[in-house]
């Protein structure tokens, strides 16, 4: 993973764990409102764009080996990123100083037989073969939770609690007010980390990074009087990019500002100066695309409507390359029904309507460009291909009857005819695909071998007017081209873009690389 890019949230998996409710302990009426809108935050693509089947959301877990199965699927299936979040009370044995997290049947005086080991968390964190390994424990270690605080600190739990190669952060507040203060929606740990998210950091970074978030964290809480979280680092992982930062000038900010407390403001500032159109250009105008490496391609559009694509309007795709598929998907969960399925035939096949009447154009004809290399290797095949007809001729007909020059005619015939068949099929490059702006927010190409040298250029239109951010490895000249991206800051003023808002992100080999 690239330490400017995002985890990719294809392969990545979160789980969100806590209780609100005990039966022997205080009740923490707001972890219920964290693990929601952590949820919420983690699968929009204002912060991360997880897809939600690959967030597992505990409310209330009755027994600690549901916690372990979710736990246990989760760091199996992650390859990008594994998130695992806890929010309830810590227990901390009074014995061996270990840590467990508690679930409503919890018992102070027996936390080894009534809550769960956070050890059995730590094993199965510690198997995952995820690049990335973040583990958030909103635990209180306070005396009321733990009837004693004297040779086992809450700070030396989360020495326990570290795992190798993973990036630890926990709140140890002192006692259960510090935690959950009176009227707020969320516990104050988690409601500094859900400020963070939604309002972003003011600096020129797109993302923001585990070690910048939890500065904010600690400022937040600081702030107020609250104790300060603890944090462990292993290998430089607080380096790692953990969301999109909201406050980043060259993004908007598609979430409602939020405190920390959880009370969205009443004003809002809107005196905001950069136009879609600079919006656009300051995301898209420093690319620099030069790696021949890359084989994954995604555009992210914003202004995704709820539940799919706006009503009215339509999206059309015009892609060309064998038999290839990509598929459109909004903020919400998507199924293999929705998929945009590209035939051998150059043709686009259709087979999902998206909410709202609105449907993606099915049997477009697709575009093709060629590469001038294979169009040589056409011509030297087509050089010598008198060669095998000349001994198909020979072998399958009689020059000296009247049916002879008929069997030349045909065999010569479907000779020509497979040949320019089968190099046309080779001589099919991916030349473009057209987004319309109706919100579609997610185009991803799932065949990992295509490649930049592939892409001839890729158009936004949004009613009629078309803009291309180019790539022209080839050189291929056209009557009218346009600007490379470097200049795309030429091509926004050129066709006044005023609506489209867009971003380009590119994989090379096993990471995603994101520009601004």
């Amino acid at each position: 993973m690239s330490s400017n890019s995002l985890p990719d949230p294809e392969i990545s998996h979160a789980v969100f764990i806590g209780s609100a409710s005990y039966n022997n302990l205080t009740p923490l009426p707001g972890v219920t409102n964290n693990l929601d809108r952590l949820n919420t935050l983690f699968t929009s693509q204002a912060v991360w764009n997880l897809p939600s089947e690959h967030c597992t959301v505990l409310h209330e877990p009755t027994t600690t080996l549901e916690i372990v199965k979710a736990v246990r699927h989760a760091a199996q299936e992650a390859k990008g990123a594994l998130f695992i979040y806890f929010a309830g009370h810590g227990l901390v044995d009074r014995d061996t100083g270990e840590l467990h997290l508690g679930i409503p049947s919890s018992e102070v005086s027996d936390p080894h037989l009534t809550a769960l080991p956070y050890d059995w968390v730590r094993r199965e964190v510690l198997r995952s073969p995820a690049f990335h390994r973040i583990v958030v424990l909103d635990c209180c270690f306070s005396g009321r939770a733990l009837g004693m605080m004297s040779e086992h600190s809450a700070k030396s739990a989360i020495d326990r609690a570290e795992i190798d190669r993973t990036y630890l952060m926990a709140a140890a507040a002192e006692n259960s007010t510090a935690i959950a203060p009176e009227g707020d929606i969320y516990t104050s740990f988690t409601g500094e980390l859900i400020h963070a998210l939604t309002n972003g950091v003011d600096n020129d970074s797109p993302l923001v990074d585990l070690d910048t978030l939890h500065a904010l964290i600690e400022n937040g809480l600081n702030a107020k009087g609250y104790p300060s979280p603890q944090c462990r680092d292993r290998n430089q992982a607080g380096r790692t990019p953990f969301a999109r930062n909201s406050a980043y000038t060259g993004r908007r900010n598609t979430l409602e500002p939020e405190s920390a407390s959880g009370h969205t403001p009443t004003s809002r500032d809107n005196n905001e100066t950069d136009s879609p159109a600079k919006d656009l250009t300051q995301r898209l105008g420093c690319l620099d695309i030069d790696n021949p490496g890359t084989r994954k391609l995604e555009i992210l559009v914003d202004g995704a409507s709820v539940g799919g694509i706006s009503a009215g309007r339509q999206a059309r795709f015009h892609i060309a390359t064998g038999s290839r598929s990509v598929r459109a998907r909004s903020g919400d969960k998507y199924s293999e029904s929705r998929r945009v399925e590209i035939s051998t035939q150059s043709r686009v096949r259709i087979s999902y309507a998206f909410a709202g009447g609105a449907r993606i154009e099915s049997s477009s004809r697709a575009n093709f460009a060629a590469d001038s290399s294979s169009w040589s290797l056409l011509g030297v095949f087509l050089m010598f291909a008198f060669v095998p007809v000349i001994l198909l001729s020979l072998v399958f007909s009689d020059a000296s009857t009247a049916e002879g020059p008929v069997h030349w005619l045909i065999l010569t015939f479907a000779f020509w005819y497979g040949a320019v068949f089968f190099m046309g099929i080779q001589l099919r490059w991916l030349s473009g695909l057209n987004l319309s702006d109706t919100g579609v927010a997610c185009i991803r190409f799932k065949r990992k071998e295509i490649s930049w040298r592939e892409v001839d250029w890729i158009g936004i239109r949004e009613e009629g007017r078309a803009v291309d951010l180019v790539f022209w490895p080839h050189g291929t000249s056209r009557s009218n081209p346009p600007e490379p991206l470097g200049r795309l800051d030429n091509i926004a003023k050129k066709h006044e873009l005023d609506e489209i808002r867009g971003a380009l992100m590119w994989y090379a080999g096993d990471r995603y690389i994101e520009h601004p």
